[in-house]
């Protein structure tokens, strides 16, 4: 049904005809005919879709018929090819190409006459219009290319009952019924409207992820070396395993990256590795820790590759206005150039993929959004991750590093979010829509938005020409294991002197397998006149761990006794006692500090009422 052409599909048919009179062959144009379809797409168990075309075309002319039919797929993954009409069994011409399958048929039934009508039936089975992974079907349907030339277009796509329920489906179905095969979702031409149909059954995705980092340290003294572990995003969630060596420290930067720290000796070498999983979701999770505001005017700014102050981007900018403008142009003008990524692509940045539209791929896409984006005033910026494919010339991936993927992201300020889209594979598939919902396959390792190029995703971790496997990335059916553990470190000293400052830390380290969010630590002593504070942590990382430097005030110079500072964190109390001992003798039996302590609470309360 579809034709494959420059990374865009469309669908074309060509009809021989007889001009009965003269008896002459002659080919006429399409519109000598008023078209029908009615596509009725099957998903089997195994994923694989039985397609069936019913066709019906009427003439509009009295001396001309049909007598052959051509029709052109973007993939080259189908089988089983048949087609029939009013006179039996039609043998298909099947011819494929790098890129697509043609489908020619030869009609032995000659329906002549004004309004007389050829039906005919084209059937086959195809393995690239929807995928079973882990835990989730996805459908991808290709849409026509000019459903207006159409008298009429209608979908029925049957999903089986074994299958979990739909997470999305876009464009919404007309109507839904059952039948004793499984749902059935009605689409009519009104509903599609030039539009593929894109569906997701499964609430989330789980990916198994064993990452490998190669750091290498040339220099004469030791340095510290970051690498970016797979965070988590509103719309994942990630969960580890091991990560072997251990880091110094886990941070998060203002894009949300995850930066472990080590320290390399001089002249050495480490590789670091990085096992768990992720869970993908379809709608964002309910965290208000991702459902915040953001520095937008640092996502505004022109950068190397995001040239948005260029007059020639700022010009189309004006034009463009919003994200979906910006997304449609790229899918619409950009093509995507399948020979660059066999070797080692150079980035070439906005504005040169803007004067060489038949060269982008997956990096020119998503730069040229950016700098679109910026320039229109919208906060934008990069994702690098894992997108499974199993079709890459239908939703190929670009990055040379172990074949990863590069898509934008702008930012909603009604929603508060940062909302990922893919213009690559919407060019790509042939309109199917990754604006509106981006599918269970994209997995973001590292955001580039304060940098263009900082931090390097998974993958890049090496020598340019080593071809080691670093990224491995399975699909799972298992369920995740959540581990918590928190350790509270208590750095006080046990003993004390009377009359000094008492300073230390406290240490909360994230032990367990996931991220902790919008945590409270609190601390207090009654004995030594410390109200009760709260500190909030937005955020702590596996394997990380956040520090709060103590400073509690003088003691009486004259105190000798046991004193506690209570902590909690998480609902666990913790206490540590502090042995202070006076240099002083105390001349009253150890009762002068005790007044001190009195004299000085009541000078205290007296600056309250004051004030």
């Amino acid at each position: 049904m579809v034709w494959f052409k420059k990374a865009r599909i469309l669908i074309f048919f060509v009809f021989c005809l007889i001009f009965l009179i003269c008896f002459n062959k002659k080919i006429y144009a399409a519109d000598e005919f008023e078209t029908s379809y009615e596509i009725n797409y099957f998903v089997n168990h195994d994923a694989s879709v039985s397609v069936k075309q019913k066709i019906n075309l009427t003439n509009k002319l009295a001396n001309i018929y049909a007598s052959q039919y051509q029709v052109s797929l973007g993939t080259t993954r189908i089988r089983s090819v048949w087609a029939n009409d009013n006179s039996g069994s039609i043998v298909p011409q099947v011819i494929k190409g790098e890129n697509t399958t043609t489908i020619k048929l030869s009609f032995s039934e000659k329906v002549v006459g004004k309004g007389n009508t050829l039906s005919f039936t084209l059937g086959y089975i195809s393995d690239d219009y929807a995928m079973k992974n882990g835990r989730v079907l996805e459908i991808g349907i290709p849409k026509i290319a000019e459903t207006s030339d159409l008298s009429d277009y209608s979908v029925n796509l049957t999903i089986p009952y074994s299958f979990e329920s739909p997470a999305f489906i876009m464009p919404q179905p007309s109507n839904i019924t059952q039948s004793d095969k499984g749902n059935v979702y009605f689409f009519n031409k009104q509903v599609l409207q030039d539009k593929g149909i894109f569906a997701a059954f499964g609430n989330f995705q789980v990916m198994d992820f064993n990452l490998k980092y190669h750091l290498y340290n040339k220099n004469n003294k030791q340095y510290f070396y970051q690498i970016a572990l797979p965070p988590d995003t509103d719309f994942q969630k990630v969960f580890y395993d091991t990560l072997s060596p251990l880091p110094e420290k886990v941070e998060v930067d203002q894009d949300g990256n995850w930066l472990a720290s080590y320290l390399i000796k001089a002249s050495s070498n480490l590789e670091v590795t990085a096992t768990g999983s992720a869970q993908i979701f379809i709608n964002p999770q309910d965290s208000s820790y991702f459902k915040k505001d953001v520095d937008q005017s640092s996502y505004l700014i022109s950068q190397k590759y995001w040239e948005s102050d260029n007059p020639e981007i700022k010009a189309l900018a004006s034009q463009l206005k919003t994200p979906l403008n910006i997304y449609n142009f790229l899918v619409n003008n950009l093509i995507y150039d399948y020979a660059k990524v066999e070797g080692q692509p150079e980035r070439m940045g906005a504005l040169s993929v803007l004067n060489n539209k038949d060269s982008a791929i997956c990096m020119e896409f998503t730069d040229l959004f950016i700098a679109l984006a910026r320039a229109a005033g919208i906060p934008a910026r990069e994702v690098n991750g894992f997108a499974y494919t199993n079709n890459p010339k239908l939703r190929p991936l670009s990055l040379s590093q172990d074949i990863l993927h590069a898509w934008p992201q702008y930012y909603d300020q009604k929603q508060q979010l940062w909302l990922s889209i893919d213009p690559t594979w919407g060019n790509t598939t042939g309109g199917i829509d990754f604006f509106h919902k981006l599918d269970l396959n994209h997995f973001a390792f590292v955001f580039h938005g304060l940098d263009s190029e900082y931090p390097f995703s998974p993958g890049s971790y090496k020598d340019v020409n080593d071809k080691q496997k670093d990224v491995d990335i399975k699909f799972s059916n298992q369920d995740i294991n959540l581990q918590k553990k928190v350790k509270v470190d208590i750095n006080l000293a046990s003993k004390q002197t009377a009359g000094l400052a008492i300073k230390g830390t406290v240490r909360i380290y994230n032990q367990g397998n996931y991220a902790l969010y919008n945590q409270t630590l609190t601390y207090s002593s009654t004995d030594l006149n410390i109200e009760e504070k709260k500190i909030m942590i937005d955020v702590l990382p596996p394997f990380g761990f956040f520090e709060l430097k103590l400073n509690f005030p003088k003691t009486s110079i004259f105190l000798s006794d046991d004193k506690k500072v209570l902590f909690n964190f998480d609902n666990q109390d913790y206490s540590h006692i502090i042995n202070i001992k006076s240099v002083f003798p105390s001349p009253i039996g150890g009762g002068l500090d005790k007044v001190f302590t009195m004299i000085s609470t009541f000078l205290k309360k007296l600056a309250k009422v004051k004030s």
